[in-house]
Parts: structure tokens; sequence; C-alpha cells
């Protein structure tokens, strides 16, 4: 199994974008309970586009740390848009429906239109 690693790409005046790769499973969350002591003091209150393209797997616990950190930008004012699922990935979130709850991307550009509209009330 990989560990899971969350790297900061960009910080864009818009939006941070964040990669994660490795499997977001129960065994590799340890670290999340305070992302924010390693992406930096209001990360929830920003818009966040989240790149899974580097995933290999995701587990009930990852998902409930997704549906965490979206409800953690909604109370803070921020936004998460989650892209570039793998297809794995992408069947069990589509399974569970978590597209009535995340906010759920193709690829990068789409999550940026997506953030935009999203922020424009649109």
């Amino acid at each position: 199994m990989s560990s899971l690693n969350v790297t900061k790409v960009a910080d864009e005046a818009d939006c941070l974008l964040l990669a994660v790769s490795g499997t977001i499973s129960r065994d590799s969350l340890m670290w999340n309970e305070h992302p924010e002591d390693v992406l930096g003091e209001g990360i929830f209150s920003r818009v966040v586009l989240l790149d899974l393209s580097d995933c290999d797997r995701l587990d009930s616990a990852g998902v409930s740390w997704l549906i965490r950190f979206h409800r953690r930008c909604e109370e803070s004012g921020g936004r998460l848009v989650i892209h570039s699922t793998p297809p794995v990935i992408a069947k069990t979130l589509k399974l569970l429906n978590m597209g009535m709850l995340l906010s759920l991307a193709e690829d990068a550009q789409a999550a940026r239109q997506l953030a935009a509209s999203e922020s424009n009330g649109s």
C-alpha cells in the first residue's frame, strides 16, 4: 500500500492547487487531523482545487476525509473542487452518489470553471 502525499502545487490569487498521490485510506490519513499545519493557515477559507490524478485507491475513510475537507471549506467560506479522478476512484464516488455533495470536475480546466461559477453564485 502506498502512502498518502498532499502537495501544494501552486498558490494563486484566486485558488490553491493541491495534488494528492498514493492511497487515501484509514492507514494513510493519520496526518490529516490538522492539514492547515502542513498546507498553511487559512486553507479552508480558500478555493481549493484538489487533483486526484495520482491516487491509486480510495477507501471509506478516504471518502470520509474528502467529505470532512469539503465541509471544513464550506464552513470557513472556502470551496473544494475535486478533479482528475482516476476511473476506479471516479466509479467509487459515483456509486456513493458523492456528486450530490462534493464538487467534482473532469479535469483542472473544468475545476477552475466550476469554482468560478460556484463563487459567482451561478
